[in-house]
């Protein structure tokens, strides 16, 4: 499971997990000429996560909007399409997936 249940309620992306979390919202803030601080610092993503309760359970960010459910899932939806086609285009060596 990506999150896991803090004390006092709050959910909290697992440490096992933490890493691929933080460099997604890396990759989106590099994509947009953004800086999210020294490398240790988690990132936006993370802490508006990690302050989510079980009774307020959906949050966003600048690039996401998310929302944390109690059997550790984490559905996340991206807010930015422009910088979701370039990291396809990049990840895919050029090719964008679904063309041709």
């Amino acid at each position: 499971s990506i999150l896991q249940m803090h004390y006092g309620g709050h959910f909290w992306v697992s440490v096992y997990y933490a890493d691929r979390v933080r460099q997604l919202d890396r990759i989106f803030h590099l994509f947009d000429g953004q800086s999210i601080g020294d490398k240790s610092y988690q990132s936006p993503l993370i802490d508006a996560i990690n302050t989510r309760s079980t009774t307020d359970n959906a949050g966003e960010t600048t690039y996401f909007s998310f929302r944390c459910f109690q059997n550790g899932n984490l559905h996340l939806t991206f807010k930015r399409l422009d910088l979701v086609e370039r990291l396809n285009a990049t990840a895919g060596g050029g090719n964008i997936l679904g063309d041709g």
